[in-house]
């Protein structure tokens, strides 16, 4: 069962969802289409793409190809988040993680039609909500038209609770707004849909916001107190170096966005945005910051968000908004605090008078003298504060070594003459064989040579750990998804444009309180995390190309110090030598350099002397003058003891790689 929209939809990006899995085979479906009357289908058709469950299976059938995710069974409340490019279509959720495809429809089509609903054997199917993101052709005989609602409604993300109040007294505010009534000495014109009631500001509809009527310079902190008692009364908070705004869910220059939406609170600065899930119904009391190189959004629920951003860094002017897109109902303010210096315009008489209560000895300076303790904790050193010196162990991807990685992946290979590793398939990635200590940088060098060759290093303390597209316990991951970097600490994410072809070297930081993904391209992206506190990390390393091969150049890995994995089947009985990038050649005489003279024992291991060894061990055997040992931990013992022993010499055959560090002998050892 398929419902239509009314008209069809160009520029289509994006369409997000929540629904129910009330059982098995509760198949829910959101199928695009350029016909207007299309079927459900499992399988192949021109000119549509399906986004569906079977069963236990989630799955994307394109056009000519398909990609299915086999455990994808659980039942519950599923958000899901279906995006839209040129060349790829994606499929992700809250609890299944994301599935890609190849597929032009959505770039070649300027007209398709969405289709949602269900095939379900036993029962109902419940979708919840489903929201579109696109340019609508509404038919023009028709009354319905809807109202367009771009509201976003995210995975949600787990919460992140840092202190979420300075802890200690900030100056006093320069402005407080209670929204007794509309002050037209503070904001410019009251938004459309906004009324004052009972000390609370009421904004009702899309898109809705106040503009402060001066700009403020030295802008330092914002404090509100609002309340969500609706899923999408989204409410929002901006600066702006424009006196004129549209409302946007991105990121864009001159501007930062404190907002929610939905389920979700968003930090959106200049170039990057970050957020986690907040959805309890209450009141909250909100803060932004602002210095010269950061922005930080926090609450006394959910926690705080951080961003690099250096808009606040040459004092502009900036022009503070306060508003809400609300779907459902009406948004509300209790009140705002400004810190910073209103600027008004000489020929306009509505100069406020600040309240009494509130006014300040003098205005506040850029920077106050105490900082909070949630800034504190995201400007960390972005560097270790040791220098780094040459990485304790390094790989080339000349060949394969077995030394450092536990195994070579289905979809790797080594290019000829050095020239790299190629990584091709879905969600390659191969892990270190042992533990590194004290793990605090990696550095790489990669080659975008398509939009989605979409290279990642993640670092985690689970041994066994696939690769997803979502934040994982205990681990950071640094990728790109086609055209954006992303970096996922252990509950929070971070993204940014970065879809140049060519060569890039990245870095990837792990200190105490905080992770950084940077690249000599498209700059750093930073999150609040406590991964560095662990003792030792393993470190996976591969791609997601679902088109042609990833290449990796190099890979280099600082730390104090690598264990062996004890239950890994290469872990060598002493440790192995690492690779660091420079290691000296050690070329000691092959034979010393005095002669020792005749030895006082010999054994040829012809036969078993028993006037020399006290038993013949129970793998020991003698052929062809040579003594072959077979199975674990087998050894003679001298008859007697030995005084004044100075040397030991003997000669044996080593029939296996020496990089192949086996614990026990799969074959017989010889000497």
């Amino acid at each position: 069962m398929l419902m239509r929209t009314v008209g069809s939809i160009s520029d289509l990006t994006n369409i997000r969802g929540e629904l129910v899995r009330g059982d098995t085979c509760s198949d829910h479906g959101v199928l695009i289409s350029s016909s207007r009357s299309a079927e459900w289908y499992l399988g192949f058709t021109p000119g549509a793409v399906f986004f569906t469950w079977n069963c236990g299976t989630k799955m994307i059938y394109g056009q000519s190809l398909s990609a299915a995710d086999y455990s994808c069974s659980g039942l519950g409340t599923y958000a899901i988040n279906i995006e839209f490019s040129s060349t790829v279509v994606s499929f992700s959720d809250s609890t299944c993680g994301s599935l890609t495809l190849a597929e032009t429809l959505a770039g070649s089509s300027s007209a398709l039609y969405v289709y949602v609903g269900a095939d379900n054997d036993l029962g109902a199917s419940k979708w919840n909500a489903l929201r579109i993101w696109g340019e609508p052709s509404w038919n023009p005989d028709d009354s319905r038209s809807p109202t367009i609602q771009p509201v976003l409604n995210p995975t949600p993300q787990p919460t992140y609770r840092p202190t979420p109040e300075p802890s200690v007294p900030w100056p006093v505010a320069s402005v407080v707004d209670e929204f007794d009534a509309f002050d037209e000495k503070l904001w410019d014109t009251p938004c459309a849909g906004c009324s004052f009631n009972a000390s609370t500001l009421l904004v009702s509809g899309d898109s809705q916001l106040m503009r402060s009527r001066g700009a403020f310079s030295h802008l330092t902190r914002l404090k509100g107190s609002l309340v969500k008692d609706a899923y999408c009364n989204d409410h929002a908070l901006i600066v702006s170096t424009s006196p004129v705004m549209e409302w946007s869910w991105a990121p864009g220059t001159g501007a930062v966005r404190l907002m929610w939406n939905c389920g979700s609170k968003y930090l959106s600065g200049q170039t990057n945005s970050v957020y986690q899930a907040c959805s309890s119904y209450q009141a909250y009391t909100v803060v932004g910051s602002f210095s010269t190189s950061e922005v930080a959004f926090s609450d006394d629920e959910c926690g705080s968000l951080s961003l690099d951003d250096s808009l606040v860094s040459s004092d502009p002017l900036l022009y503070v908004w306060i508003g809400a897109d609300d779907d459902s109902g009406t948004a509300t303010w209790n009140y705002l605090s400004i810190w910073g210096s209103m600027t008004w315009d000489p020929d306009d008489s509505r100069v406020p008078t600040v309240d009494p209560s509130h006014a300040p000895s003098h205005l506040p300076v850029l920077q106050p003298t105490a900082q909070s303790s949630v800034q504190k904790t995201f400007t960390p050193s972005p560097e270790p504060t040791m220098p780094l010196g040459d990485a304790l162990v390094s790989d080339n991807f000349t060949a394969f070594d077995s030394g450092l990685w536990l195994d070579q992946c289905v979809g790797c290979s080594y290019l000829e003459h050095g020239g790299g590793l190629s990584v091709a398939g879905d969600s390659q990635a191969m892990r270190t064989i042992g533990l590194l200590e004290g793990l605090y940088h990696v550095e790489g060098v990669l080659i975008r040579a398509g939009s989605c060759s979409d290279h990642f290093v993640y670092i985690s303390t689970n041994p066994q750990l696939s690769w997803s597209w979502s934040s994982s316990a205990g681990t950071v991951k640094a990728a790109w998804n086609c055209g954006y970097k992303y970096l996922y600490g252990s509950t929070l994410s971070s993204t940014a444009v970065c879809s140049s072809e060519g060569t890039y070297t990245i870095d990837v930081s792990v200190v105490k309180d905080k992770v950084t993904f940077a690249d000599d391209k498209c700059g750093v992206l930073s999150l609040p995390d406590s991964l560095g506190s662990n003792d030792a990390l393993y470190v996976y390393l591969g791609a997601d190309n679902d088109a042609a091969a990833s290449v990796w150049n190099s890979v280099s890995l600082w730390a104090t110090d690598i264990t062996w994995d004890p239950t890994g089947s290469r872990a060598p009985t002493a440790q192995p030598v690492l690779h660091p990038t420079t290691q000296p050649v050690l070329s000691p005489s092959p034979h010393p350099t005095v002669s020792l003279g005749v030895a006082t024992f010999v054994d040829a291991f012809d036969v078993f002397q028993d006037g020399l060894w006290d038993t013949q061990c129970t793998g020991c055997a003698y052929a062809n003058s040579s003594l072959y040992i077979s199975g674990d931990s087998q050894l003679m013992r001298s008859e007697g003891t030995f005084t004044g022993l100075t040397h030991l010499r003997g000669v044996l055959v080593k029939g296996k790689s020496s990089r192949q560090l086996c614990r026990d002998n799969s074959s017989s050892a010889k000497w």
